[in-house]
């Protein structure tokens, strides 16, 4: 009988300790008591400008829809590493995302250097439709997303770059125009089209085009509206061409699967959310201020000389133009991408509404 009494005794002093004294709860590593995960961003251009604006506002958004649990710390000017390095360092950790494209990483991202073989298209000014577009093929086609995530990492951030211009120290009305030319290009594409017009292509990145131009290493520029005006173009080139032609693409910014898995599944859902909407929000910002970056340039004694459709048309006409993208297409091939590569062309020009660019392949389906 004691035996029964003590029994219940200690079980009402311990009931009691539980409901006065209540344990802690479990903290979970997404919690505001533990470290916020930070995320080291490697972009190559310095703090300013539309893009690092839209980067920076998606970043604050992260922050407040996580907690904080969840921030990203920015490192301009290829100041952590250089921007041909930035595919390679997320793979590795030394970032955690980055900026990356085809035209800087061709050798990573080789199946969407199709974009590159193309001239002009008919919206090739609108960078809200142009990053509209590539969700959709990120969206649609497995082999573009596979091209990225095989190196451990997945897209958060389209960059739409919009068709260029040149900035020039000499007028570009006609083809003939750019003969002898030196101009600074972004990719192999492009080199091929100003080579078809007897320019002399020269390889530079975007944070030495500025440099390129006021030493006189090369003669002119091609690059956007937007670049042109962030980096004051119009103090080293006196006329701004507007070719509206070489460029329909996007960059990319891409997040680790390593900094993914250290998420919770809600924070890694609105974080993804979150990058594709701010990099929407920055396509229309960038179509809404294309002419306004024109004009800015202009007031800044910039002479702007226009490019007709027809001597666009004359420059797509060219056989070393229309032998693009059968090359391109034969020489990924041989790599032993063609099917991919076959599949990811097609589905880019009907995207930009330029199906009749595509060639006829028999006796094989690569929908």
């Amino acid at each position: 009988m004691k035996r029964i009494k003590k029994f219940y005794l200690a079980a009402m002093i311990l009931i009691f300790v539980i409901f006065v004294f209540p344990f802690p709860p479990i903290v979970s590593s997404q919690t505001k008591t533990s470290k916020p995960l930070i995320l080291k961003f490697s972009h190559m251009t310095p703090a300013t400008g539309l893009q690092p604006e839209y980067l920076k506002r998606a970043a604050t958004e992260v922050e407040k829809a996580t907690e904080g649990r969840v921030k990203i710390e920015f490192y301009w000017s290829n100041s952590l590493v250089k921007v041909k390095e930035n595919v390679r360092a997320v793979q590795k950790g030394i970032a955690d995302m980055a900026w990356t494209s085809a035209s800087y990483h061709p050798a990573e991202y080789a199946i969407a250097l199709a974009s590159q073989n193309v001239l002009y298209a008919p919206k090739g000014d609108d960078a809200y439709f142009i990053v509209q577009k590539y969700w959709e093929i990120w969206d649609e086609y497995k082999p573009f997303r596979d091209e990225v995530e095989k190196w451990r990492s997945t897209a958060w951030f389209f960059f739409p770059y919009d068709s260029y211009g040149c900035y020039a120290k000499k007028p570009i009305k006609k083809l003939e125009d750019f003969k002898g030319l030196r101009l600074r290009v972004s990719s192999e594409g492009i080199g091929k089209m100003v080579s078809a017009v007897k320019a002399h292509p020269e390889f530079f990145p975007a944070s030495e085009v500025y440099t390129t131009l006021e030493k006189g290493i090369v003669d002119g520029a091609i690059c956007g509206y937007e670049w042109g005006k962030r980096y004051s173009f119009y103090e080293v080139s006196k006329y701004l061409n507007l070719l509206n032609a070489c460029m329909i693409g996007c960059g990319y910014g891409i997040v680790s699967f390593s900094a993914l898995n250290k998420m919770s599944e809600k924070d890694r859902k609105v974080f993804m959310e979150i990058g594709r909407r701010f990099s929407l929000e920055y396509g229309k910002a960038v179509k809404n201020e294309r002419l306004t970056d024109i004009q800015a340039m202009k007031d800044k004694g910039m002479i702007l000389i226009p490019f007709s459709e027809e001597e666009r048309k004359k420059w797509a006409e060219l056989p070393e133009i229309k032998a693009l993208i059968p090359n391109w297409l034969a020489q990924e091939e041989k790599a032993g991408r063609g099917e991919a590569a076959w599949g990811m062309m097609k589905i880019f020009l009907e995207k930009f509404e330029l199906s009749h660019l595509m060639p006829q392949k028999k006796d094989k389906s690569f929908n």
